[in-house]
């Protein structure tokens, strides 16, 4: 009798957990390699949870995607151990630089939990990163990163919320020029 009570319990708890665990955002679906004729409406819309999404920043506040609306988003998922991201860095600061005034914005989220906060403001200095950083959830990289879990991942969000262009790794001889390629495309279209 004890061990039926016993072994009745563990399941009740056991249920219970799974039942009230939050469901994990899907992964957003693969932006198109060329965006359709005629506006943004037919790319892949970021799912509102992801840009309601509060995520720590460094400068202490929070990170939330739907606070850039009405801007182009250049979304980095990075870590500081990752060399092919450590080479992507400086480009995106001046990509930062020279479209910031244009309505775009960079936003660079480490996903590395490990990242601690000392280690990441001596990184941010060491590399001059003058754009917003945070941490990315563990849910909000695997619903942008999908099972692909190489980094770095950088994604164009149009001003409308719309995934416009993903890019995984960095090529060093044609990473920023389709980086580049891809935010003019984004600044046409609206």
């Amino acid at each position: 009798m004890r061990k039926a009570v016993l072994l009745l319990s563990f399941l009740t708890i056991t249920l219970a957990a799974c039942v009230s665990s939050p469901k994990r955002t899907e992964p957003i679906a693969s932006a198109p390699t060329t965006a359709p004729k005629g506006g943004t409406a037919a790319l892949p819309a970021v799912p509102e949870a992801l840009m309601q999404a509060e995520l720590r920043a460094l400068d202490g506040g929070t990170i939330r995607l739907a606070d850039y609306a009405g801007k182009i988003i250049v979304l980095d998922l990075w870590a500081t151990w990752c060399p092919p991201c450590r080479y992507e860095i400086p480009h995106l600061v001046a990509l930062g630089n020279e479209y910031r005034a244009r309505g775009v914005e960079v936003i660079g989220l480490t996903v590395d939990e490990n990242d601690t906060e000392q280690k990441l403001r001596a990184f941010a200095s060491q590399y001059g990163i003058n754009y917003k950083i945070g941490w990315a959830d563990a849910d909000f990289a695997y619903s942008f990163m999908g099972d692909y879990s190489s980094i770095p991942q950088t994604f164009i969000i149009t001003r409308d919320g719309r995934l416009l262009k993903k890019f995984v790794g960095f090529d060093p001889q044609r990473g920023p020029q389709k980086l580049r390629d891809a935010i003019e495309q984004a600044l046409r279209e609206g």
